[in-house]
């Protein structure tokens, strides 16, 4: 980390997306060694609110990386680098807060899972289950339960897309028959 500063000074400002590229790979390395690490560790409730300070303080220090040991603010953030130190440090937050979630009903995990990464991973809750610490029977009835609540939330979406059709073929009838009389 102390070579920033050394590279950062050796670049003109046309020569900034060097300083950038560097950053952001440096960054990409660090957080998926870090991701990898972290699904690896059975996790409880306060070892994951400890993670989950630990994680934000990670974020930024990461989003503060093009100005150390400069003052704050002088050397401008590309936004295409914070954006991407946000959203993946943002995740893996979410999936900290999942951990979170209280032992009891069990089926709270899942809810929260559910409401906290709408994208539905099936790969990443079954990460989660094993940092929970959960044992086979347990993960096998929590994973029945999340397929079931994905099919019961694509059956509502469907039937709220089928009334949403059923409402505009009403309105455009509706439509038609204003501009005829």
């Amino acid at each position: 980390m102390s070579s920033i500063p050394i590279i950062r000074e050796g670049i003109d400002k046309e020569s900034q997306k060097y300083l950038n590229n560097i950053c952001l790979k440096l960054a990409n390395t660090f957080i998926s060694s870090y991701t990898n690490t972290l699904y690896q560790c059975q996790v409880s409730i306060p070892g994951a609110e400890q993670m989950l300070l630990d994680c934000h303080q990670i974020k930024q220090y990461l989003l503060k990386l093009h100005n150390i040991d400069f003052p704050e603010n002088s050397v401008p953030i590309p936004s295409s680098y914070s954006k991407y130190i946000s959203k993946v440090m943002n995740k893996l937050e979410l999936s900290l807060k999942v951990l979170m979630s209280a032992e009891t009903p069990v089926e709270s995990f899942v809810i929260n899972f559910i409401d906290l990464h709408p994208e539905n991973d099936s790969l990443l809750f079954r990460k989660l289950l094993s940092m929970k610490g959960y044992s086979k029977s347990e993960e096998q009835i929590l994973l029945d339960r999340f397929t079931s609540e994905i099919a019961n939330s694509n059956s509502l979406k469907e039937e709220g897309k089928e009334e949403n059709e059923i409402d505009c073929s009403v309105l455009k009838r509706l439509e038609d028959f204003i501009k005829n009389s």
